[in-house]
């Protein structure tokens, strides 16, 4: 199953030494304050993690994203 289209981001963060990065599907193409904080809790990060960088993915299916 493919599911609906979202628009995909890559949004990576540092706090200290410690690095992560998201892969998330949002349903608008805007990234918001609170969007951020959702990918820092869903990165496993640290709230006052620094967003290093967004990267727009597209707007596809979940199926099309795991390709």
């Amino acid at each position: 199953m493919s599911g609906p289209n979202l628009h995909y981001f890559c949004i990576s963060m540092q706090f200290g030494t410690s690095t992560g990065s998201v892969y998330i599907g949002y349903d608008t193409d805007k990234v918001t304050m609170d969007r951020l904080a959702q990918a820092k809790r869903v990165g496993g990060m640290h709230p006052k993690s620094v967003i290093l960088a967004v990267s727009y993915l597209g707007y596809m299916t979940s199926g099309e994203m795991e390709v």
